[in-house]
């Protein structure tokens, strides 16, 4: 019996060193577990939750109303492709999404993609410099804070190395403002390296240029 248990207990072990020596190399695990992709949502700030549906080939979660505001939020991740209509954005590895109408205009004024999660910050660095030039190819234009554009902070952070909490990038394009964002969660305290570990995601938020 005691033979048979050692020989178990070997086996576990060596499974789990390769399963972890396995695991580095993958360049996002979450993209395993969560499967293929079930379809596209196509969506933007002045369209209806009727009109997104009619779109998408991915089926939308049901709408809520709550204190003048509807919404439809996926309530577990999901692979899907997020375009956003009106533009030629696309995002093949979007996990999560929320759309947002305030009472009493049916239409979106507000939409929030996670379009990547459970990356390292040198994978972040990658998909940032992938989303900015996808952002120039399709001209829109670099928003401006604190005497800087988005390329100009983009680069600084980047130079500035991995960020504790979050970082965000806005463009805009005719009548839409965009902002992308690497958020660090959970944020680092002040003992660990931000470097380490895949804690990041990346956060699209859509909304009307006023």
């Amino acid at each position: 019996m005691r033979s048979g248990f050692a020989i178990l207990l070997a086996f576990c072990s060596c499974f789990c060193a390769l399963l972890t020596a396995a695991l580095p190399a993958c360049e996002n695990i979450d993209g395993l577990l969560v499967g293929s992709s079930k379809g596209t949502l196509k969506a933007a700030p002045g369209m209806t939750i009727a009109e997104v549906r009619a779109a998408s080939s991915l089926p939308l979660a049901k709408a809520w109303s709550s204190g003048g505001e509807t919404t439809v939020t996926l309530s577990d991740p999901i692979k899907f492709q997020f375009d956003l209509a009106g533009t030629g954005l696309s995002f093949p590895n979007s996990r999560f999404y929320s759309l947002w109408t305030k009472d009493p205009d049916p239409r979106l004024n507000y939409v929030q993609i996670q379009v990547s999660k459970n990356l390292t910050w040198a994978q972040v660095q990658g998909e940032l410099l992938e989303t900015q030039e996808k952002l120039k190819q399709d001209q829109w234009s670099p928003d401006v804070v604190n005497g800087m554009n988005a390329e100009e902070r983009l680069k600084f952070a980047l130079s500035a190395g991995a960020p504790a909490r979050s970082v965000g990038f806005g463009w805009k394009k005719g009548e839409f403002a965009l902002v992308f964002t690497a958020r660090r969660f959970p944020q680092a305290t002040s003992w660990e390296d931000p470097n380490q570990g895949a804690n990041y995601e990346l956060e699209l938020e859509i909304r009307k240029n006023h």
